[in-house]
């Protein structure tokens, strides 16, 4: 907020700086300015109903003030609008809220000051759909119990998370799991980049950090942290990254549970990236968690080699 404060009065200086400059170059524009001030507090005194204002046009009076202001800007060689009020964000106004609810651009900048913190944003320049690499995934021989090589896999979650974005906000839920390297989180940046791109409030996470974050949360309810445990819930998609890397016992399982059902109530989006095995995540899980998060997330399963390898040995990898 004390952005969008500097903004406005970086505005009204702008606007106040265009207005003395127009006026000294074209005096007559001070006085329509005058003029259609007046004709306005006619106008509502016409309207309350007073009988000291004479049966005229007022409308019609203040349209042709405008077109001859218009008419003299463009003649001097300003653009017509000039003289209206200057805003960063045309949709708010500047103030950062529509309607009472956050504008676009002030969600944009809030998720703006998020990765600037976690460094995401270089890695987004690197890592997103355009840069996803499904040559590297080997197409000659089977990894799954049914038949289906790495490169299939890799199309399909391909694919889903492509259609994910497209339909997003859809409420919908994407599970990426799959061995260590296989690009799941090379897919959860591409996630991130494609809806930030659409001024989609979008907060990526470690487990781990979630974690620590909510121990710390429980002890110190200071207004930064307050507002970084509530982004977990508010935000339009959560991506937790590495689930289940961190020691899993009934606080952090509890934790993740009532995350996982708060967002799902709330038709939030929430993509999950873990090394664990579907038989892993529910024994290391809750039954419970495990069986809110099938019945709600589309599985999508990655396998083949450690393309991290393969990125150290020459190329870009989508490790």
């Amino acid at each position: 907020m004390r952005i969008y404060n500097d903004r406005q009065l970086r505005d009204r200086r702008e606007t106040d700086r265009r207005r003395d400059e127009a006026f000294r170059a074209i005096p007559r524009l001070q006085e329509i300015d005058d003029e259609i001030a007046d004709a306005g507090i006619r106008k509502a005194k016409h309207l309350l109903g007073s009988r000291d204002v004479k049966d005229v046009d007022l409308d019609a009076l203040i349209s042709r003030l405008k077109e001859e202001r218009s008419a003299l800007l463009q003649i001097h060689g300003y653009s017509p609008d000039y003289l209206e009020p200057v805003y960063e964000c045309p949709v708010c106004h500047d103030t950062g809220y529509v309607n009472g609810r956050k504008c676009s651009c002030f969600r944009k900048l809030e998720t703006e000051f998020l990765y600037k913190d976690s460094h995401l944003g270089d890695i987004l320049d690197k890592e997103n759909f355009s840069t996803f690499r499904l040559d590297l995934y080997d197409d000659t021989t089977a990894s799954t119990k049914a038949g289906h090589t790495p490169r299939w896999e890799a199309e399909a979650a391909l694919s889903a998370c492509r259609a994910f974005t497209q339909k997003f906000p859809c409420g919908e839920n994407l599970m990426i799991y799959g061995d260590v390297g296989v690009g799941k989180s090379f897919l959860t940046h591409c996630i991130a980049r494609e809806l930030l791109d659409r001024s989609f409030s979008v907060l990526y996470m470690p487990a781990y950090e979630i974690s620590d974050l909510n121990g710390k949360y429980r002890f110190n309810q200071e207004d930064s942290l307050r507002e970084a445990h509530d982004s977990i819930f508010s935000m339009d998609l959560l991506i937790i990254d590495d689930l289940g890397a961190e020691l899993v016992n009934n606080f952090v399982s509890s934790l993740f549970f009532q995350i996982i059902n708060e967002r799902i109530l709330s038709h939030r989006s929430t993509v999950i990236s873990t090394n664990l095995s579907l038989a892993g995540f529910r024994e290391s899980f809750s039954e419970r968690t495990f069986s809110r998060m099938t019945g709600s997330y589309q599985l999508i399963h990655l396998s083949g080699k450690d393309l991290r390898i393969q990125k150290k040995l020459g190329g870009n990898g989508n490790g």
